[in-house]
């Protein structure tokens, strides 16, 4: 079945199996990802998790003190402030995971694999889903903590602290294995040649990744600016 027949047959249901798939069965979901190439869904799925990952981090993050509550509603009104921050974070997630995903695609062909750069876009797009497990981690626990008042707080700093460690170490790791599964499954390649272009695409992946960081974060502050309120 080629490409064309497999993307006609696809199904709402088909598409949702891929994200369970994902936690329960990498590889043989991975194989299905890559070979249908659904840039569209990845790109969705890539901008829901970055949005939902923003809100929960400025939820956890941020220490509400409830006398300032006008500056409060201030900030989550200013729809100017938000909507600039969303079409900024769509922007530069996209791009970011375009440009880095050239890194692996370069190195995997120059070892001899041969794959299409879509089918490993989508494949890494469609991985981020494992984010999903901190936000489902993390959502109760802020939530929690943002009542300062409750008499629980100073148990779930802790366990917040603790969870988050947790997850934040175990998430990056499981999605290093799965982008190795990627290339390997794209590339039609053997798991030693995966793993080593991983490896040689890590240090340029994290140096890229810091810059597109420090871009972000001026264009977060510039927005803020712009807006009347800085962050």
């Amino acid at each position: 079945m080629d490409r064309k027949e497999m993307s006609a047959g696809m199904t709402a249901n088909t598409r949702l199996r891929w994200y369970s798939g994902i936690f329960l069965r990498p590889v043989q979901t991975i194989q299905e990802i890559v070979n249908a190439r659904p840039v569209g869904l990845g790109i969705v799925t890539l901008l829901f998790t970055a949005h939902l990952l923003a809100v929960v981090h400025w939820t956890a993050g941020y220490d509400p003190d409830w006398t300032r509550a006008e500056d409060l509603r201030f900030r989550l009104l200013n729809a100017g402030f938000l909507i600039a921050v969303s079409v900024m974070l769509s922007l530069w997630v996209i791009a970011t995971v375009v440009v880095l995903t050239l890194v692996p695609h370069v190195v995997a062909n120059a070892l001899g694999g041969r794959g299409s750069f879509t089918g490993l876009l989508s494949g890494l797009m469609m991985s981020c889903s494992v984010f999903l497990l901190m936000i489902i981690v993390a959502l109760p626990i802020a939530l929690v903590f943002a009542l300062r008042s409750s008499p629980f707080v100073q148990i779930v700093i802790p366990v917040r602290d603790a969870t988050m460690g947790a997850v934040e170490f175990i998430t990056p790791l499981w999605l290093l294995i799965l982008g190795g599964i990627v290339v390997r499954e794209n590339y039609r390649m053997s798991a030693v040649r995966a793993v080593l272009t991983v490896l040689l695409s890590v240090p340029v992946l994290l140096i890229g990744s810091l810059f597109a960081a420090i871009v972000l974060w001026l264009g977060l502050f510039w927005a803020a600016a712009e807006t009347g309120q800085l962050l």
